[in-house]
């Protein structure tokens, strides 16, 4: 079965669903399709429920794009996977890294909640000083003649 991607992309979530075989001949389209949907979102769903065949490019590819999503403020989600893509991640222990096993509706609205969470944090006060000019420094006295006069003896 051929591979087909679709994009979902709304504000700073987007959602990809895959359907077909991910495998080391186009896990690079997986790849890439995240990439880009990083280039604009800090969470990335992937809705791999209609996914038939998952190898280990396939995963390599999913844990690259949560890598990347972890290392922008964000994170990447997988919904309810099918079960040659359950049979992978179990079989490698990768489902509490990616965060597995929520629907694609849930796992957006959680994004949304994470990311509006985030937005509305207070940030901390910075402390500032004073905006005055810097008072210059006093020359010391007793350190022979001033400047402009003569000595006189």
């Amino acid at each position: 079965m051929s591979l087909s991607l679709q994009v979902l992309r709304g504000g700073p979530i987007t959602a990809i669903a895959i359907s077909g075989d991910v495998d080391a001949g186009n896990a690079h389209v997986v790849r890439h399709a995240g990439e880009d949907a990083l280039a604009t979102a800090r969470y990335l769903v992937l809705d791999l429920h209609r996914v038939t065949f998952f190898d280990c490019a396939a995963l390599s590819a999913v844990l690259h794009l949560s890598r990347r999503a972890a290392a922008a403020g964000g994170r990447l989600q997988v919904t309810v996977p099918s079960p040659p893509v359950a049979l992978v991640l179990d079989a490698l222990a990768v489902n509490d890294t990616l965060q597995v096993g929520r629907g694609t509706a849930e796992a957006y609205a959680e994004a949304l909640r994470e990311y509006i969470t985030v937005s509305t944090a207070p940030t901390p006060a910075v402390e500032r000083p004073p905006a005055t000019a810097p008072v210059p420094a006093r020359p010391e006295r007793g350190r022979g003649p001033r400047p402009g006069l003569a000595a006189t003896h």
